[in-house]
């Protein structure tokens, strides 16, 4: 798709339901109103959906649901009759509308409320509208009697895999599992081992496939919105899938029942907020709802200025990270959705959303109010830099990084801002300079698979390139035995997903003498050695005996460090920056390292004699 058709669809997207018929039903809403949507009841499923659209004030208490659920695909829409005019919206929200109106007037399994949508009930089309109901959002889903988090139809088996006989259709077989789902009222205390009288054998297995197909990869899961729209309703949100109505409780339990290991509420979160990582991105957001609201209470009552907006940044660092991978349609929304979670009447108020500034000014803001306020650099670690013109410490909130042993800073470094905001001082121990880096090749085979090097040399002398470019040339500026050196390199973590480099040598070893010349023939062994290789292409070595490792999950993301760089440590952190020479004795920020322990670092500045920390401009 070329950019021409890219604008296009972005002007489709950010226009439906809003353009030409619905505009005379937006009139300027004041901060305590908002519009509500009533859907009309009809005489068949299969009848156009009709709404009203009418304004409301807050103080009126009028009750109300708001829905939580993914625009789709602006391609696909389907007609809806609003305020007598006809209106084309999204094919998703139609059918949620659509089945919205039968829960309520047929099957009696939702109580018949009006809705807040916001492809609807905010005016997408007008920047000003959007930026003045964008900050009402946190009080718009706290407010609602009931939030539903519609996840689409109860799809029809695959025609192209037909049922076999007995086979039933989908939404009876889910039918069978609703009872129980909303029998579980406490899924706190629930894991995998105490789950009682959960359905038969039977139930689950014929389960599996529909949850998987329909449920497992939903867009709902990666959208950066649902966070505060699931942290915020005051009761526990319903879910919607087909017809069929449960609490988010049931949908946590339904992983553990089907025991599907990457299911969104498996992510492991390392280092903050353990009690939660089993329960994945939403429903840790939404247990940590009383922390959010100690925090805005502490804000309110912070006696300076300056300490509330720290409380605030250090709040948005913690989503930042958090949250960082989801996404939203809009880039300025990667930062915007996550604001109803902090205490935000502390913001500055150049901070306000405001969807005529360009998404690069808002990144280039909100980076320098979280860096001034923490003094935490570790967010430039978990996001490419912007590029561009843009300062090379000011992050690309639009795609975060793969730093697998990444962690909260233990405390804040000291960081100073120009005024101008186009520099970043920050105190550092020098690690010394990048002497020797394991490239990536630019020769040799081609392989094609996906997260590895496009190209590789012959896969047998990767072993030969680190013992000379990585373990001797460690050996040497310590002044210690190459075996210290390869154990060492051997047991640096690498990976929390993959396994050590140890075995991954064992194995090399032990395959590498008995078919030293079929090595990488057959499909799983050749990414078993596209990983050992990659993995040993992102080694590096300062001047100061450091052994670190760049990781290989960002290639193509990030530039790779280089001979001449600079390697700083800033206290507390758990990476090391790499740091590229520019003119006037000032530095661009070029990747960090994998985990940097406290240990490495120690050895590291006693070899060099290094006590004090230096002041590192970053441009």
């Amino acid at each position: 798709m070329d950019v021409a058709d890219l604008s296009q669809r972005m002007r489709r997207f950010l226009h439906l339901g809003s353009r030409h018929s619905l505009e005379a039903s937006y009139e300027p809403l004041s901060d305590s109103s908002i519009r509500l949507l009533t859907i009309k009841p009809s005489a068949k499923r299969t009848d156009k959906i009709v709404c009203e659209l009418r304004t409301v004030a807050f103080d009126d208490h009028v009750r109300y649901r708001a829905l939580s659920y993914v625009w789709g695909d602006p391609d696909e829409t389907g007609l809806a009759v609003v305020n007598g005019k006809s209106c084309r919206f999204t094919l998703n929200l139609i059918e949620a509308l659509r089945q919205l109106r039968e829960s309520m007037y047929d099957h009696k399994t939702l109580e018949e409320l009006p809705l807040w949508a916001d492809a609807v009930c905010i005016n997408q089309g007008d920047n000003d509208d959007k930026s003045r109901e964008v900050p009402k959002m946190g009080r718009i889903y706290g407010n609602a009697a009931e939030v539903i988090i519609w996840l689409g139809p109860m799809a029809d088996p695959d025609e192209e895999d037909p049922p076999e006989k007995g086979d039933r259709h989908n939404d009876d077989v889910f039918a069978e599992l609703v009872p129980y789902l909303r029998s579980v009222a406490h899924v706190e205390a629930m894991t995998a081992d105490t789950v009682a009288a959960k359905p038969s054998e039977h139930i689950m297995k014929a389960n599996r496939r529909l949850v998987r197909d329909h449920l497992y990869y939903h867009n709902w899961f990666d959208r950066t919105w649902v966070i505060q729209e699931a942290v915020l309703a005051h009761a526990q949100p319903q879910v919607l899938f087909g017809r069929h109505v449960f609490g988010m409780g049931g949908l946590v339990a339904l992983w553990f029942l089907l025991d599907i290991e990457e299911s969104p509420f498996h992510w492991v979160w390392e280092d903050v907020y353990l009690r939660w990582q089993m329960y994945g991105r939403v429903w840790w957001a939404r247990q940590q709802r009383q922390l959010r609201l100690a925090a805005a209470k502490a804000a309110a009552t912070a006696e300076t200025v300056e300490s509330a907006e720290r409380i605030v940044a250090t709040e948005l660092l913690d989503l930042f990270i958090a949250f960082g991978s989801l996404e939203a349609s809009l880039p300025a929304d990667k930062i915007y959705a996550l604001l109803a979670l902090i205490p935000y009447k502390s913001l500055p108020p150049h901070l306000t959303p405001n969807y005529d500034l360009p998404f690069r000014t808002v990144y280039h803001d909100y980076a320098q109010f979280v860096l001034q306020h923490t003094g935490n650099i570790n967010i430039i670690a978990y996001f490419p830099p912007l590029g561009g013109d843009a300062p090379s410490w000011v992050p690309d909130f639009r795609e975060q990084i793969e730093n697998d042993r990444s962690g909260d800073s233990k405390g804040p470094g000291h960081v100073d801002i120009s005024p101008d905001g186009l520099e970043l001082t920050v105190l550092a121990y020098d690690l010394g300079e990048c002497i020797s880096v394991m490239s990536r090749p630019t020769e040799g085979v081609e392989y094609g698979i996906r997260g590895y090097p496009t190209r590789c040399p012959d896969l047998r002398d990767v072993a030969a390139r680190v013992d000379q470019e990585i373990v001797t040339r460690t050996a040497e500026l310590r002044g210690e035995d190459v075996n210290v050196v390869l154990e060492e390199w051997l047991g640096l973590p690498t990976s929390t997903t993959d396994p050590d480099l140890r075995p991954m040598w064992e194995r090399a070893r032990r395959e590498l003498l008995h078919k030293p010349d079929g090595v990488g023939e057959e499909d799983d062994e050749l990414r078993f050695w596209l990983k050992l290789a990659t993995t040993a292409f992102n080694s590096f070595v300062t001047s100061t005996g450091l052994l670190l490792y760049y990781s290989y999950n960002n290639w193509g993301r990030l530039d790779p460090p280089a001979v001449g760089d600079r390697v700083v440590w800033v206290d507390g952190s758990h990476f090391a920056f790499v740091l590229r020479p520019v003119e006037g004795g000032k530095f661009r920020f070029v990747c960090c390292s994998e985990y940097c322990s406290d240990t490495l670092v120690d050895n590291a500045m006693e070899r060099s004699g290094m006590e004090e920390t230096t002041p590192f401009t970053l441009v």
